[in-house]
């Protein structure tokens, strides 16, 4: 999903598509609950810093809402 709103131009700068990258890479590899839903967390923080400023709100609305089912269903 970051993948596609980046290529779409909905997430408009290389360095916020990295750093998103990153966390969810993080939560990706991670083997405990507790470091997925640290890195979600952290996710969706840089997802709302970056709201209006380089990615739609309408796209940080929809990765919020999928991190956060993420998160409810990892607990």
């Amino acid at each position: 999903n970051v993948i596609s709103l980046y290529i779409k131009g909905d997430i408009d700068s290389p360095s916020v598509y990295h750093d998103l990258m990153k966390e969810l890479t993080a939560a990706e590899n991670s083997q405990r609950p507790t470091r997925v839903v640290s890195a979600l967390n952290s996710f969706v923080q840089k997802v709302q810093q970056q709201s209006k400023n380089h990615i739609i709100p309408e796209a940080a609305n929809e990765l919020v809402a999928d991190a956060q089912w993420l998160i409810e269903h990892t607990q």
